[in-house]
Parts: C-alpha cells; structure tokens; sequence
C-alpha cells in the first residue's frame, strides 16, 4: 500500500512539473537571467545535481524559468535547458546571462 502511494504521488508531481515546465511565459519580457547548477543531498550517499535559471522581467518581478536535473555542472548537461529558453514561447529582451566561474554554461552557449 505504501508503494502505491508513492508511485501515484510521483506520478502526479511529474504531471505537475511538466505542466509547469511547459507553461506559456510569452506575456512577460525578461531582461536578464542567472544560471547555476546545484547539488542537493537526497540520501547519506547520494547527490541530485540541479540545473537552475532564474529571470527578472520588466516588472522587476523574478521568475524560475527552469530547473532541469543534470549529470554535474558539465557542459554537456546544459543544452536541455538552454532548448527551452529558445523556445517560442518565452521572450528575453537582452542576451545577457550572469553565472558563476564555471565555464559549462558558457561553453554550451557558444556551441547552441
């Protein structure tokens, strides 16, 4: 019985994060964004590594835009995320991006 309940939980949080994910963001003009990857402890021994980018739009108002699950702050982990930030639907008014000293983002740009 307890599996079932975890099974439908995580079932329905992966409905909600992919209805989240692909909601409409074209109503907002962004301005500026910041990325890093982040590690998150799940248990003693292991590690979840995040691949996060928040935005500011015009309203000065901030906005995670997507948080995307990755294998390190490597460059090969980024282009998921940088495909949903080219997408249609989302409009960002200056191409600046501010991040760490990390070079996979960077380097991931360059090559998108």
């Amino acid at each position: 019985m307890f599996a079932n309940s975890v099974y439908r939980l995580k079932q329905q949080g992966e409905a909600k994060y992919d209805q989240w994910r692909k909601r409409d963001l074209n109503k907002r003009q962004y301005l500026y964004i910041w990325v890093d990857g982040v590690y998150c402890k799940v248990r003693m021994d292991d590690k979840f590594y995040l691949l996060v980018v928040i935005s500011v739009d015009d309203a000065a108002r901030k906005d995670m835009l997507a948080v995307i699950d990755g294998y390190r702050e490597l460059e090969i982990s980024w282009p998921e995320v940088l495909s949903q930030l080219t997408s249609p639907s989302i409009s960002i008014a200056h191409e600046l991006a501010i991040g760490d000293g990390a070079f996979s983002f960077w380097n991931a740009v360059t090559h998108h």
